[in-house]
């Protein structure tokens, strides 16, 4: 896996941060059952810090062995495509990246070609987390990135995705969405780019702001509304089988903001839940969304900021509970500031404090450089007009990111040895 770092580790200006009032909201934690449930990772958890390689069990095998296992492989394949015109995947797993180092880390990249899933209780930043994408996708690859927005919810504005940084261009979302519409915007967007080929290998986003509030076109038609019960789910459960193969085919990512619902259990026996680390919640949409999700990330607000980092907002905790580009239910801290969205400056910030990097107090300081010194307000100034501190401190994020995440849950030798031809 290569992982890029933000090159853009700014902070917001924050010289004009909004007074928002009434944000001492409670938020319910997400009650996580004890059962341990099977996950696409290769370790099993001994203690909060220490992972056992269950691999390490398994006998090596020989290089002849490794060789015939090749041959055979390659043989079948050959034999699938000349006999059956059954091909394997020629298509390589591009990411977009969030724009948040950390977040990059744990998605394995950034956000895959597929149908992504952020889900989380209201007000915990999932419109802004998207939007954010958004932004860095159009930093990265200026005048070849395209952007959608379908507002069901009729809640975002321009506005709005302005000041989450999704500036060029500036975006008008699309309001009046039915599910159908937004596959509409799937078949569209994959025309274009195969009029338009010279986009055809860059990524594009369809954010889908909300699922949840989604009516089918028969919804919006019917005054019954037990006329329509299940029909959301039974339509999802054909479109999405049917264009997940044409997102990844013409790199574009459908971002899906859906809510958390409370589990009603019908009957003697209690189902089990749907997914580990999300307690007794369910998505609406049907099993379907599960699926099909190519990453599924839950996040939720835990604590306020207290006016330490000089602006309003809220720390954020989430987890990849999904992740097909690697290992999930990796937990992160995210701040996320009322006006500008989330940052990766202070997020990396959090970061280097998590994992003793930084010494916290009145007056804080980089471990690897205790001269100078800095009050948490003035982080910013000092980064910014202090090229040697701005080195060593981006340097240290990278080192805990690596040490951290992908050393510890990446699968470094399987990423060490050559690619295959075949």
């Amino acid at each position: 896996m290569v992982l890029a770092f933000s090159d853009d580790m700014e902070t917001p200006d924050l010289s004009n941060e909004l007074n928002v009032d009434n944000v001492d909201e409670e938020y319910a934690k997400s009650k996580e059952d004890d059962n341990v449930e099977e996950t696409e990772s290769n370790t099993i958890f001994s203690d909060e810090h220490h992972e056992i390689d269950i691999n390490e069990t398994q006998e090596t095998l020989s290089s002849d062995q490794i060789q015939a296992s090749k041959e055979l492989n390659i043989s079948l394949s050959s034999f699938l495509k000349n006999n059956f015109k059954i091909e394997e995947n020629q298509f390589s797993k591009k990411t977009i990246s969030t724009g948040i180092d950390v977040l990059d880390a744990i998605f394995g990249g950034g956000v895959g070609m597929g149908f992504v899933q952020f889900v989380g209780p209201p007000g915990s930043g999932k419109s802004a987390l998207v939007s954010k994408i958004i932004a860095t996708g159009q930093r990265k690859y200026p005048g070849n990135f395209i952007a959608i927005y379908a507002d069901s919810e009729v809640s975002m504005s321009t506005d709005r995705l302005a000041q989450l940084g999704v500036r060029y261009p500036k975006i008008r979302p699309y309001t009046d969405i039915t599910v159908e519409k937004v596959f509409k915007f799937v078949e569209a967007l994959c025309s274009y780019k195969e009029n338009n080929p010279q986009y055809l290998d860059y990524p594009s986003v369809i954010v889908w702001d909300s699922l949840a509030n989604t009516l089918t076109e028969k919804g919006i038609e019917t005054e019954d509304p037990n006329a329509i019960l299940g029909e959301k789910a039974r339509m999802l459960s054909f479109l999405l089988p049917k264009y997940v193969p044409k997102l990844e085919k013409y790199n574009i990512s459908l971002l899906v903001i859906n809510q958390l619902r409370d589990k009603i259990d019908m009957g003697y026996f209690k189902k089990p839940n749907e997914l580990k680390y999300m307690g007794d919640k369910v998505l609406p949409g049907g099993e379907s969304t599960r699926f099909n999700s190519f990453q599924l990330f839950f996040l939720r607000p835990t604590s306020d900021l207290k006016g330490e980092y000089g602006f309003s907002g809220t720390k954020v905790s989430g987890k990849c509970v999904k992740n097909k580009l690697f290992t999930p239910n990796i937990e992160i801290s995210m701040v996320f500031s009322f006006k500008n969205g989330f940052s990766n400056f202070f997020t990396n910030y959090e970061l280097l404090k998590e994992t003793k990097r930084v010494k916290a107090g009145a007056w804080c300081s980089l471990v690897s450089m205790p001269e100078i010194k800095f009050r948490q307000n003035e982080l910013v100034t000092i980064y910014k007009t202090n090229p040697k501190f701005k080195e060593v401190f981006d340097q240290e994020v990278k080192e805990a990111i690596k040490t951290e995440f992908l050393d510890k849950y990446g699968n470094n030798e399987l990423h060490n040895e050559p690619e295959e031809e075949f």
